[in-house]
């Protein structure tokens, strides 16, 4: 039977197949180009495209779904193919970029210069072809607004900037101004420690009007510095030139510097966010309970993973932090993850007076809670009295302790010099309250948490806190390796 005898609608469905969107992590995207799998999807669309006239319309609306730019060279010969057919810059819905759009002339390679030429020739209005003509004419409605864009494209155009300083970052921006249509963005930003720390250009594209000049449908941003060094910075202002006058609900964020809380003018641009996730972020409490107390979004899942070599600076051991700022978001939240690192309940980013997230039980929605244990006791004498399944919610469904910072392996990670009350501490050392808990979910969680479903304890390979089994487990504990880590599952008995 021909595939073309199939409806429109099984021909679409066999198209769609071959999409592949970002789903990526910021490390991935960053560090390699294209998989494979990412190719062979494109050159399979692109086939289907070639195939008739009717598998090229519908395979062409996929073909240009997701745009991912790794180089220079691509940027520009995308570019110029949109300027030279706007209609399918509308088709596109996810952008990401991680090229280094700061590269001079100087270090463009001959696929950087072949795409060069095509985007020029595109603009070249005094040789125009009829496709150079639409190109220019769909650019001069692009740049009107952005006079400090059209200048340095206008000079490159006329020969008049030999080192071509700034072109990438305006090619990306004419990308930007062209796919008014896409919903996620992902960027790699010049990391502030290194390099100049912003993109003029690029920002000035993220008007604040009313009806803003790109990406108004704009719901996912994705902002990294270099995921392939351990300390890189954003930009002070990002994510928020991205957000401004836009309804921006995931932001995911690698290399966040968020510490001082912010103006209350800027509350708006984050009051949408559902979805915020930091990694390798330098944050604070402080910064972290004036977002959820002024901008009040309706945060559904939060992640915060902290750099290496973040600071351990207290600002005030009184005021509120994560604890408070997550107590306003107990109608809403349902993942939750943290990651610390090293950093010991005193230290910034700051729970709050309680040091501990003391507003994990009032949650009415949360089903998945990713943390290191340490998080949710105030001291180790609050550890040996308590019972950790009166620290969780009732609707709690899967629970992952992370046991894997160097800290864990410490008798005692409540010790600071700020608290002389924990350096004489006698009792059980931490890695057996540790057992202990783990104990209290198997079998004395059914009555506080009855929709627990699992239970996993994620440790070194090497091992953690001083215990590498639980033997009172071994009827129903499963053990699993995966990327130096050795991790411990089991359902709770009922």
């Amino acid at each position: 039977m021909s595939l073309m005898k199939f409806p429109d609608e099984l021909l679409t469905e066999i198209a769609e197949h071959f999409v592949i969107g970002l789903l990526d992590t910021p490390e991935v995207l960053a560090t390699v180009g294209e998989h494979d799998c990412v190719s062979d999807a494109r050159a399979s669309l692109v086939a289907l495209t070639l195939t008739n006239r009717r598998f090229n319309a519908i395979a062409t609306r996929f073909l240009y779904h997701t745009v991912r730019i790794h180089d220079l060279g691509t940027l520009f010969y995308v570019v110029s193919r949109l300027l030279e057919a706007p209609h399918l810059a509308e088709l596109v819905r996810e952008i990401a970029v991680t090229a280094d759009l700061s590269l001079s002339e100087a270090y463009y390679n001959l696929w950087d210069n072949a795409g060069f030429e095509k985007l020029i020739r595109s603009l070249d209005n005094d040789n125009a072809t009829a496709a150079s003509r639409t190109a220019y004419t769909a650019y001069r409605q692009l740049v009107k607004p952005f006079p400090d864009l059209e200048r340095l494209i206008s000079t490159t155009v006329a020969g008049e900037d030999e080192d071509l300083n700034g072109l990438g970052e305006a090619a990306c921006a004419l990308l930007l101004l062209l796919t008014s249509k896409a919903r996620t963005l992902y960027l790699i930003l010049p990391d502030q420690n290194t390099g100049p720390g912003e993109y003029p250009l690029l920002t000035s594209i993220f008007d604040t009007g009313p009806t803003p000049h790109v990406l108004s449908r704009l719901e996912h941003l994705l902002l990294a510095s270099n995921p392939a060094v351990d300390v890189t910075h954003l930009p002070e202002t990002a994510p928020r030139d991205f957000m401004l006058g836009r309804r921006v609900k995931h932001v995911e964020l690698f290399g966040a510097s968020l510490m001082e809380p912010e103006n209350s003018v800027w509350a708006d641009v984050w009051a949408h966010v559902e979805t915020l996730k930091m990694k390798g972020a330098d944050t604070s409490g402080a910064w972290w309970y004036w977002l959820c107390k002024e901008a009040r979004p309706p945060l559904k899942e939060v992640e915060i993973s902290t750099s290496v070599y973040f600071g351990d600076a207290v600002w005030d051991s009184n005021a509120p932090g994560l604890n408070e700022a997550l107590s306003f978001c107990t109608g809403t939240l349902q993942r939750l993850r943290l990651d610390f690192g090293e950093s010991r309940p005193s230290d910034e980013p700051y729970l709050g007076p309680r040091r501990k997230l003391a507003c994990l039980p009032s949650m009415k929605f949360l089903t998945h809670l990713h943390i290191p244990p340490r998080l949710l006791f105030f001291s180790m004498d609050d550890m040996n009295r308590s019972n950790i399944c009166d620290k969780l919610p009732p609707c709690l469904q899967i629970l992952v302790l992370q046991q894997t910072a160097s800290i864990c392996h410490e008798p005692n990670p409540y010790e600071s010099v700020t608290d002389i009350e924990e350096w004489s501490w006698d009792g059980p050392k931490y890695g057996a309250l540790v057992h202990r808990a783990v104990l209290q979910l198997a079998f004395e969680s059914a009555d506080c948490l009855p929709r627990l479903e699992k239970v996993s304890v994620v440790r070194s390979s090497n091992g953690c806190g001083g215990w590498t089994a639980v033997p009172e487990l071994d009827s129903i504990v499963t053990w699993t390796s995966a990327r130096g880590l050795k991790i411990m599952s089991f359902s709770p008995t009922r």
